[in-house]
């Protein structure tokens, strides 16, 4: 995890202060080879997944006040049960202590400062990135539990695309506010998007297993 402004694979690079992660998958003296799965539009050009090469140096400066760590396999993997964590996952989402998160979560966007648009413009890519994953696993485990393939399908085709509006909406809110002008209503959007996700994870057949 480092500064973006001083990694010069990311449009960010120069421009903006963030903290922005990746991973480090090898070593060759000086050089890290860098695989970095961010994929998102930004004003400074869009961003892509990529493998690099950097030298040390290259980023040392966006290290100095970032921070580490070091995956490592420990002991045996274990037998789950997909249905079970599938079915959870849906109650989880569709439970009275998600339903008051929400609600906290839209009442945060109350009032839609500059300052609060960037942080849900960083909000929404997040959980658009996160839904599109967890479509993408689903379908990886309908071969073992075929009913999370009918789930993928309405993540993919209906919930994803709404959070991209939304996460499309909140940058051009914060365009807009940055330029001194109105803004779109988000909030709307964020309602509609959490309503209906909400509403899939109670009716889907699979979090009644």
């Amino acid at each position: 995890m480092g500064d973006a402004y001083d990694l010069p694979w990311v449009p960010y690079f120069g421009h903006e202060h963030m903290q922005h992660g990746f991973v480090v998958v090898g070593v060759e003296g000086s050089t890290l080879r860098v695989v970095d799965p961010y994929d998102n539009v930004t004003r400074w050009g869009r961003a892509v997944p990529v493998t690099v090469r950097v030298g040390l140096h290259e980023v040392e400066r966006a290290l100095t006040a970032g921070s580490w760590a070091t995956l490592e396999e420990v002991g045996r993997r274990r037998d789950v049960s997909v249905a079970d964590i599938v079915a959870r996952n849906c109650k989880v989402m569709s439970s009275d202590a998600t339903a008051d998160n929400v609600r906290r979560f839209l009442t945060s966007y109350d009032e839609l400062t500059r300052e609060s648009l960037q942080n849900l413009t960083l909000q929404t890519w997040l959980l658009t990135r996160d839904r599109e994953l967890h479509s993408r696993w689903l379908f990886d485990v309908a071969n073992v539990y075929p009913p999370a393939d009918d789930l993928a399908r309405v993540l993919a085709d209906q919930v994803v695309p709404q959070w991209k509006k939304a996460q499309e909406l909140s940058y051009i809110a914060l365009r807009r506010a940055e330029g001194g002008k109105s803004v779109p209503n988000v909030q709307e959007e964020l309602r509609i998007v959490l309503r209906n996700e909400i509403h899939l994870a109670k009716n889907s057949a699979v979090s009644r297993v």
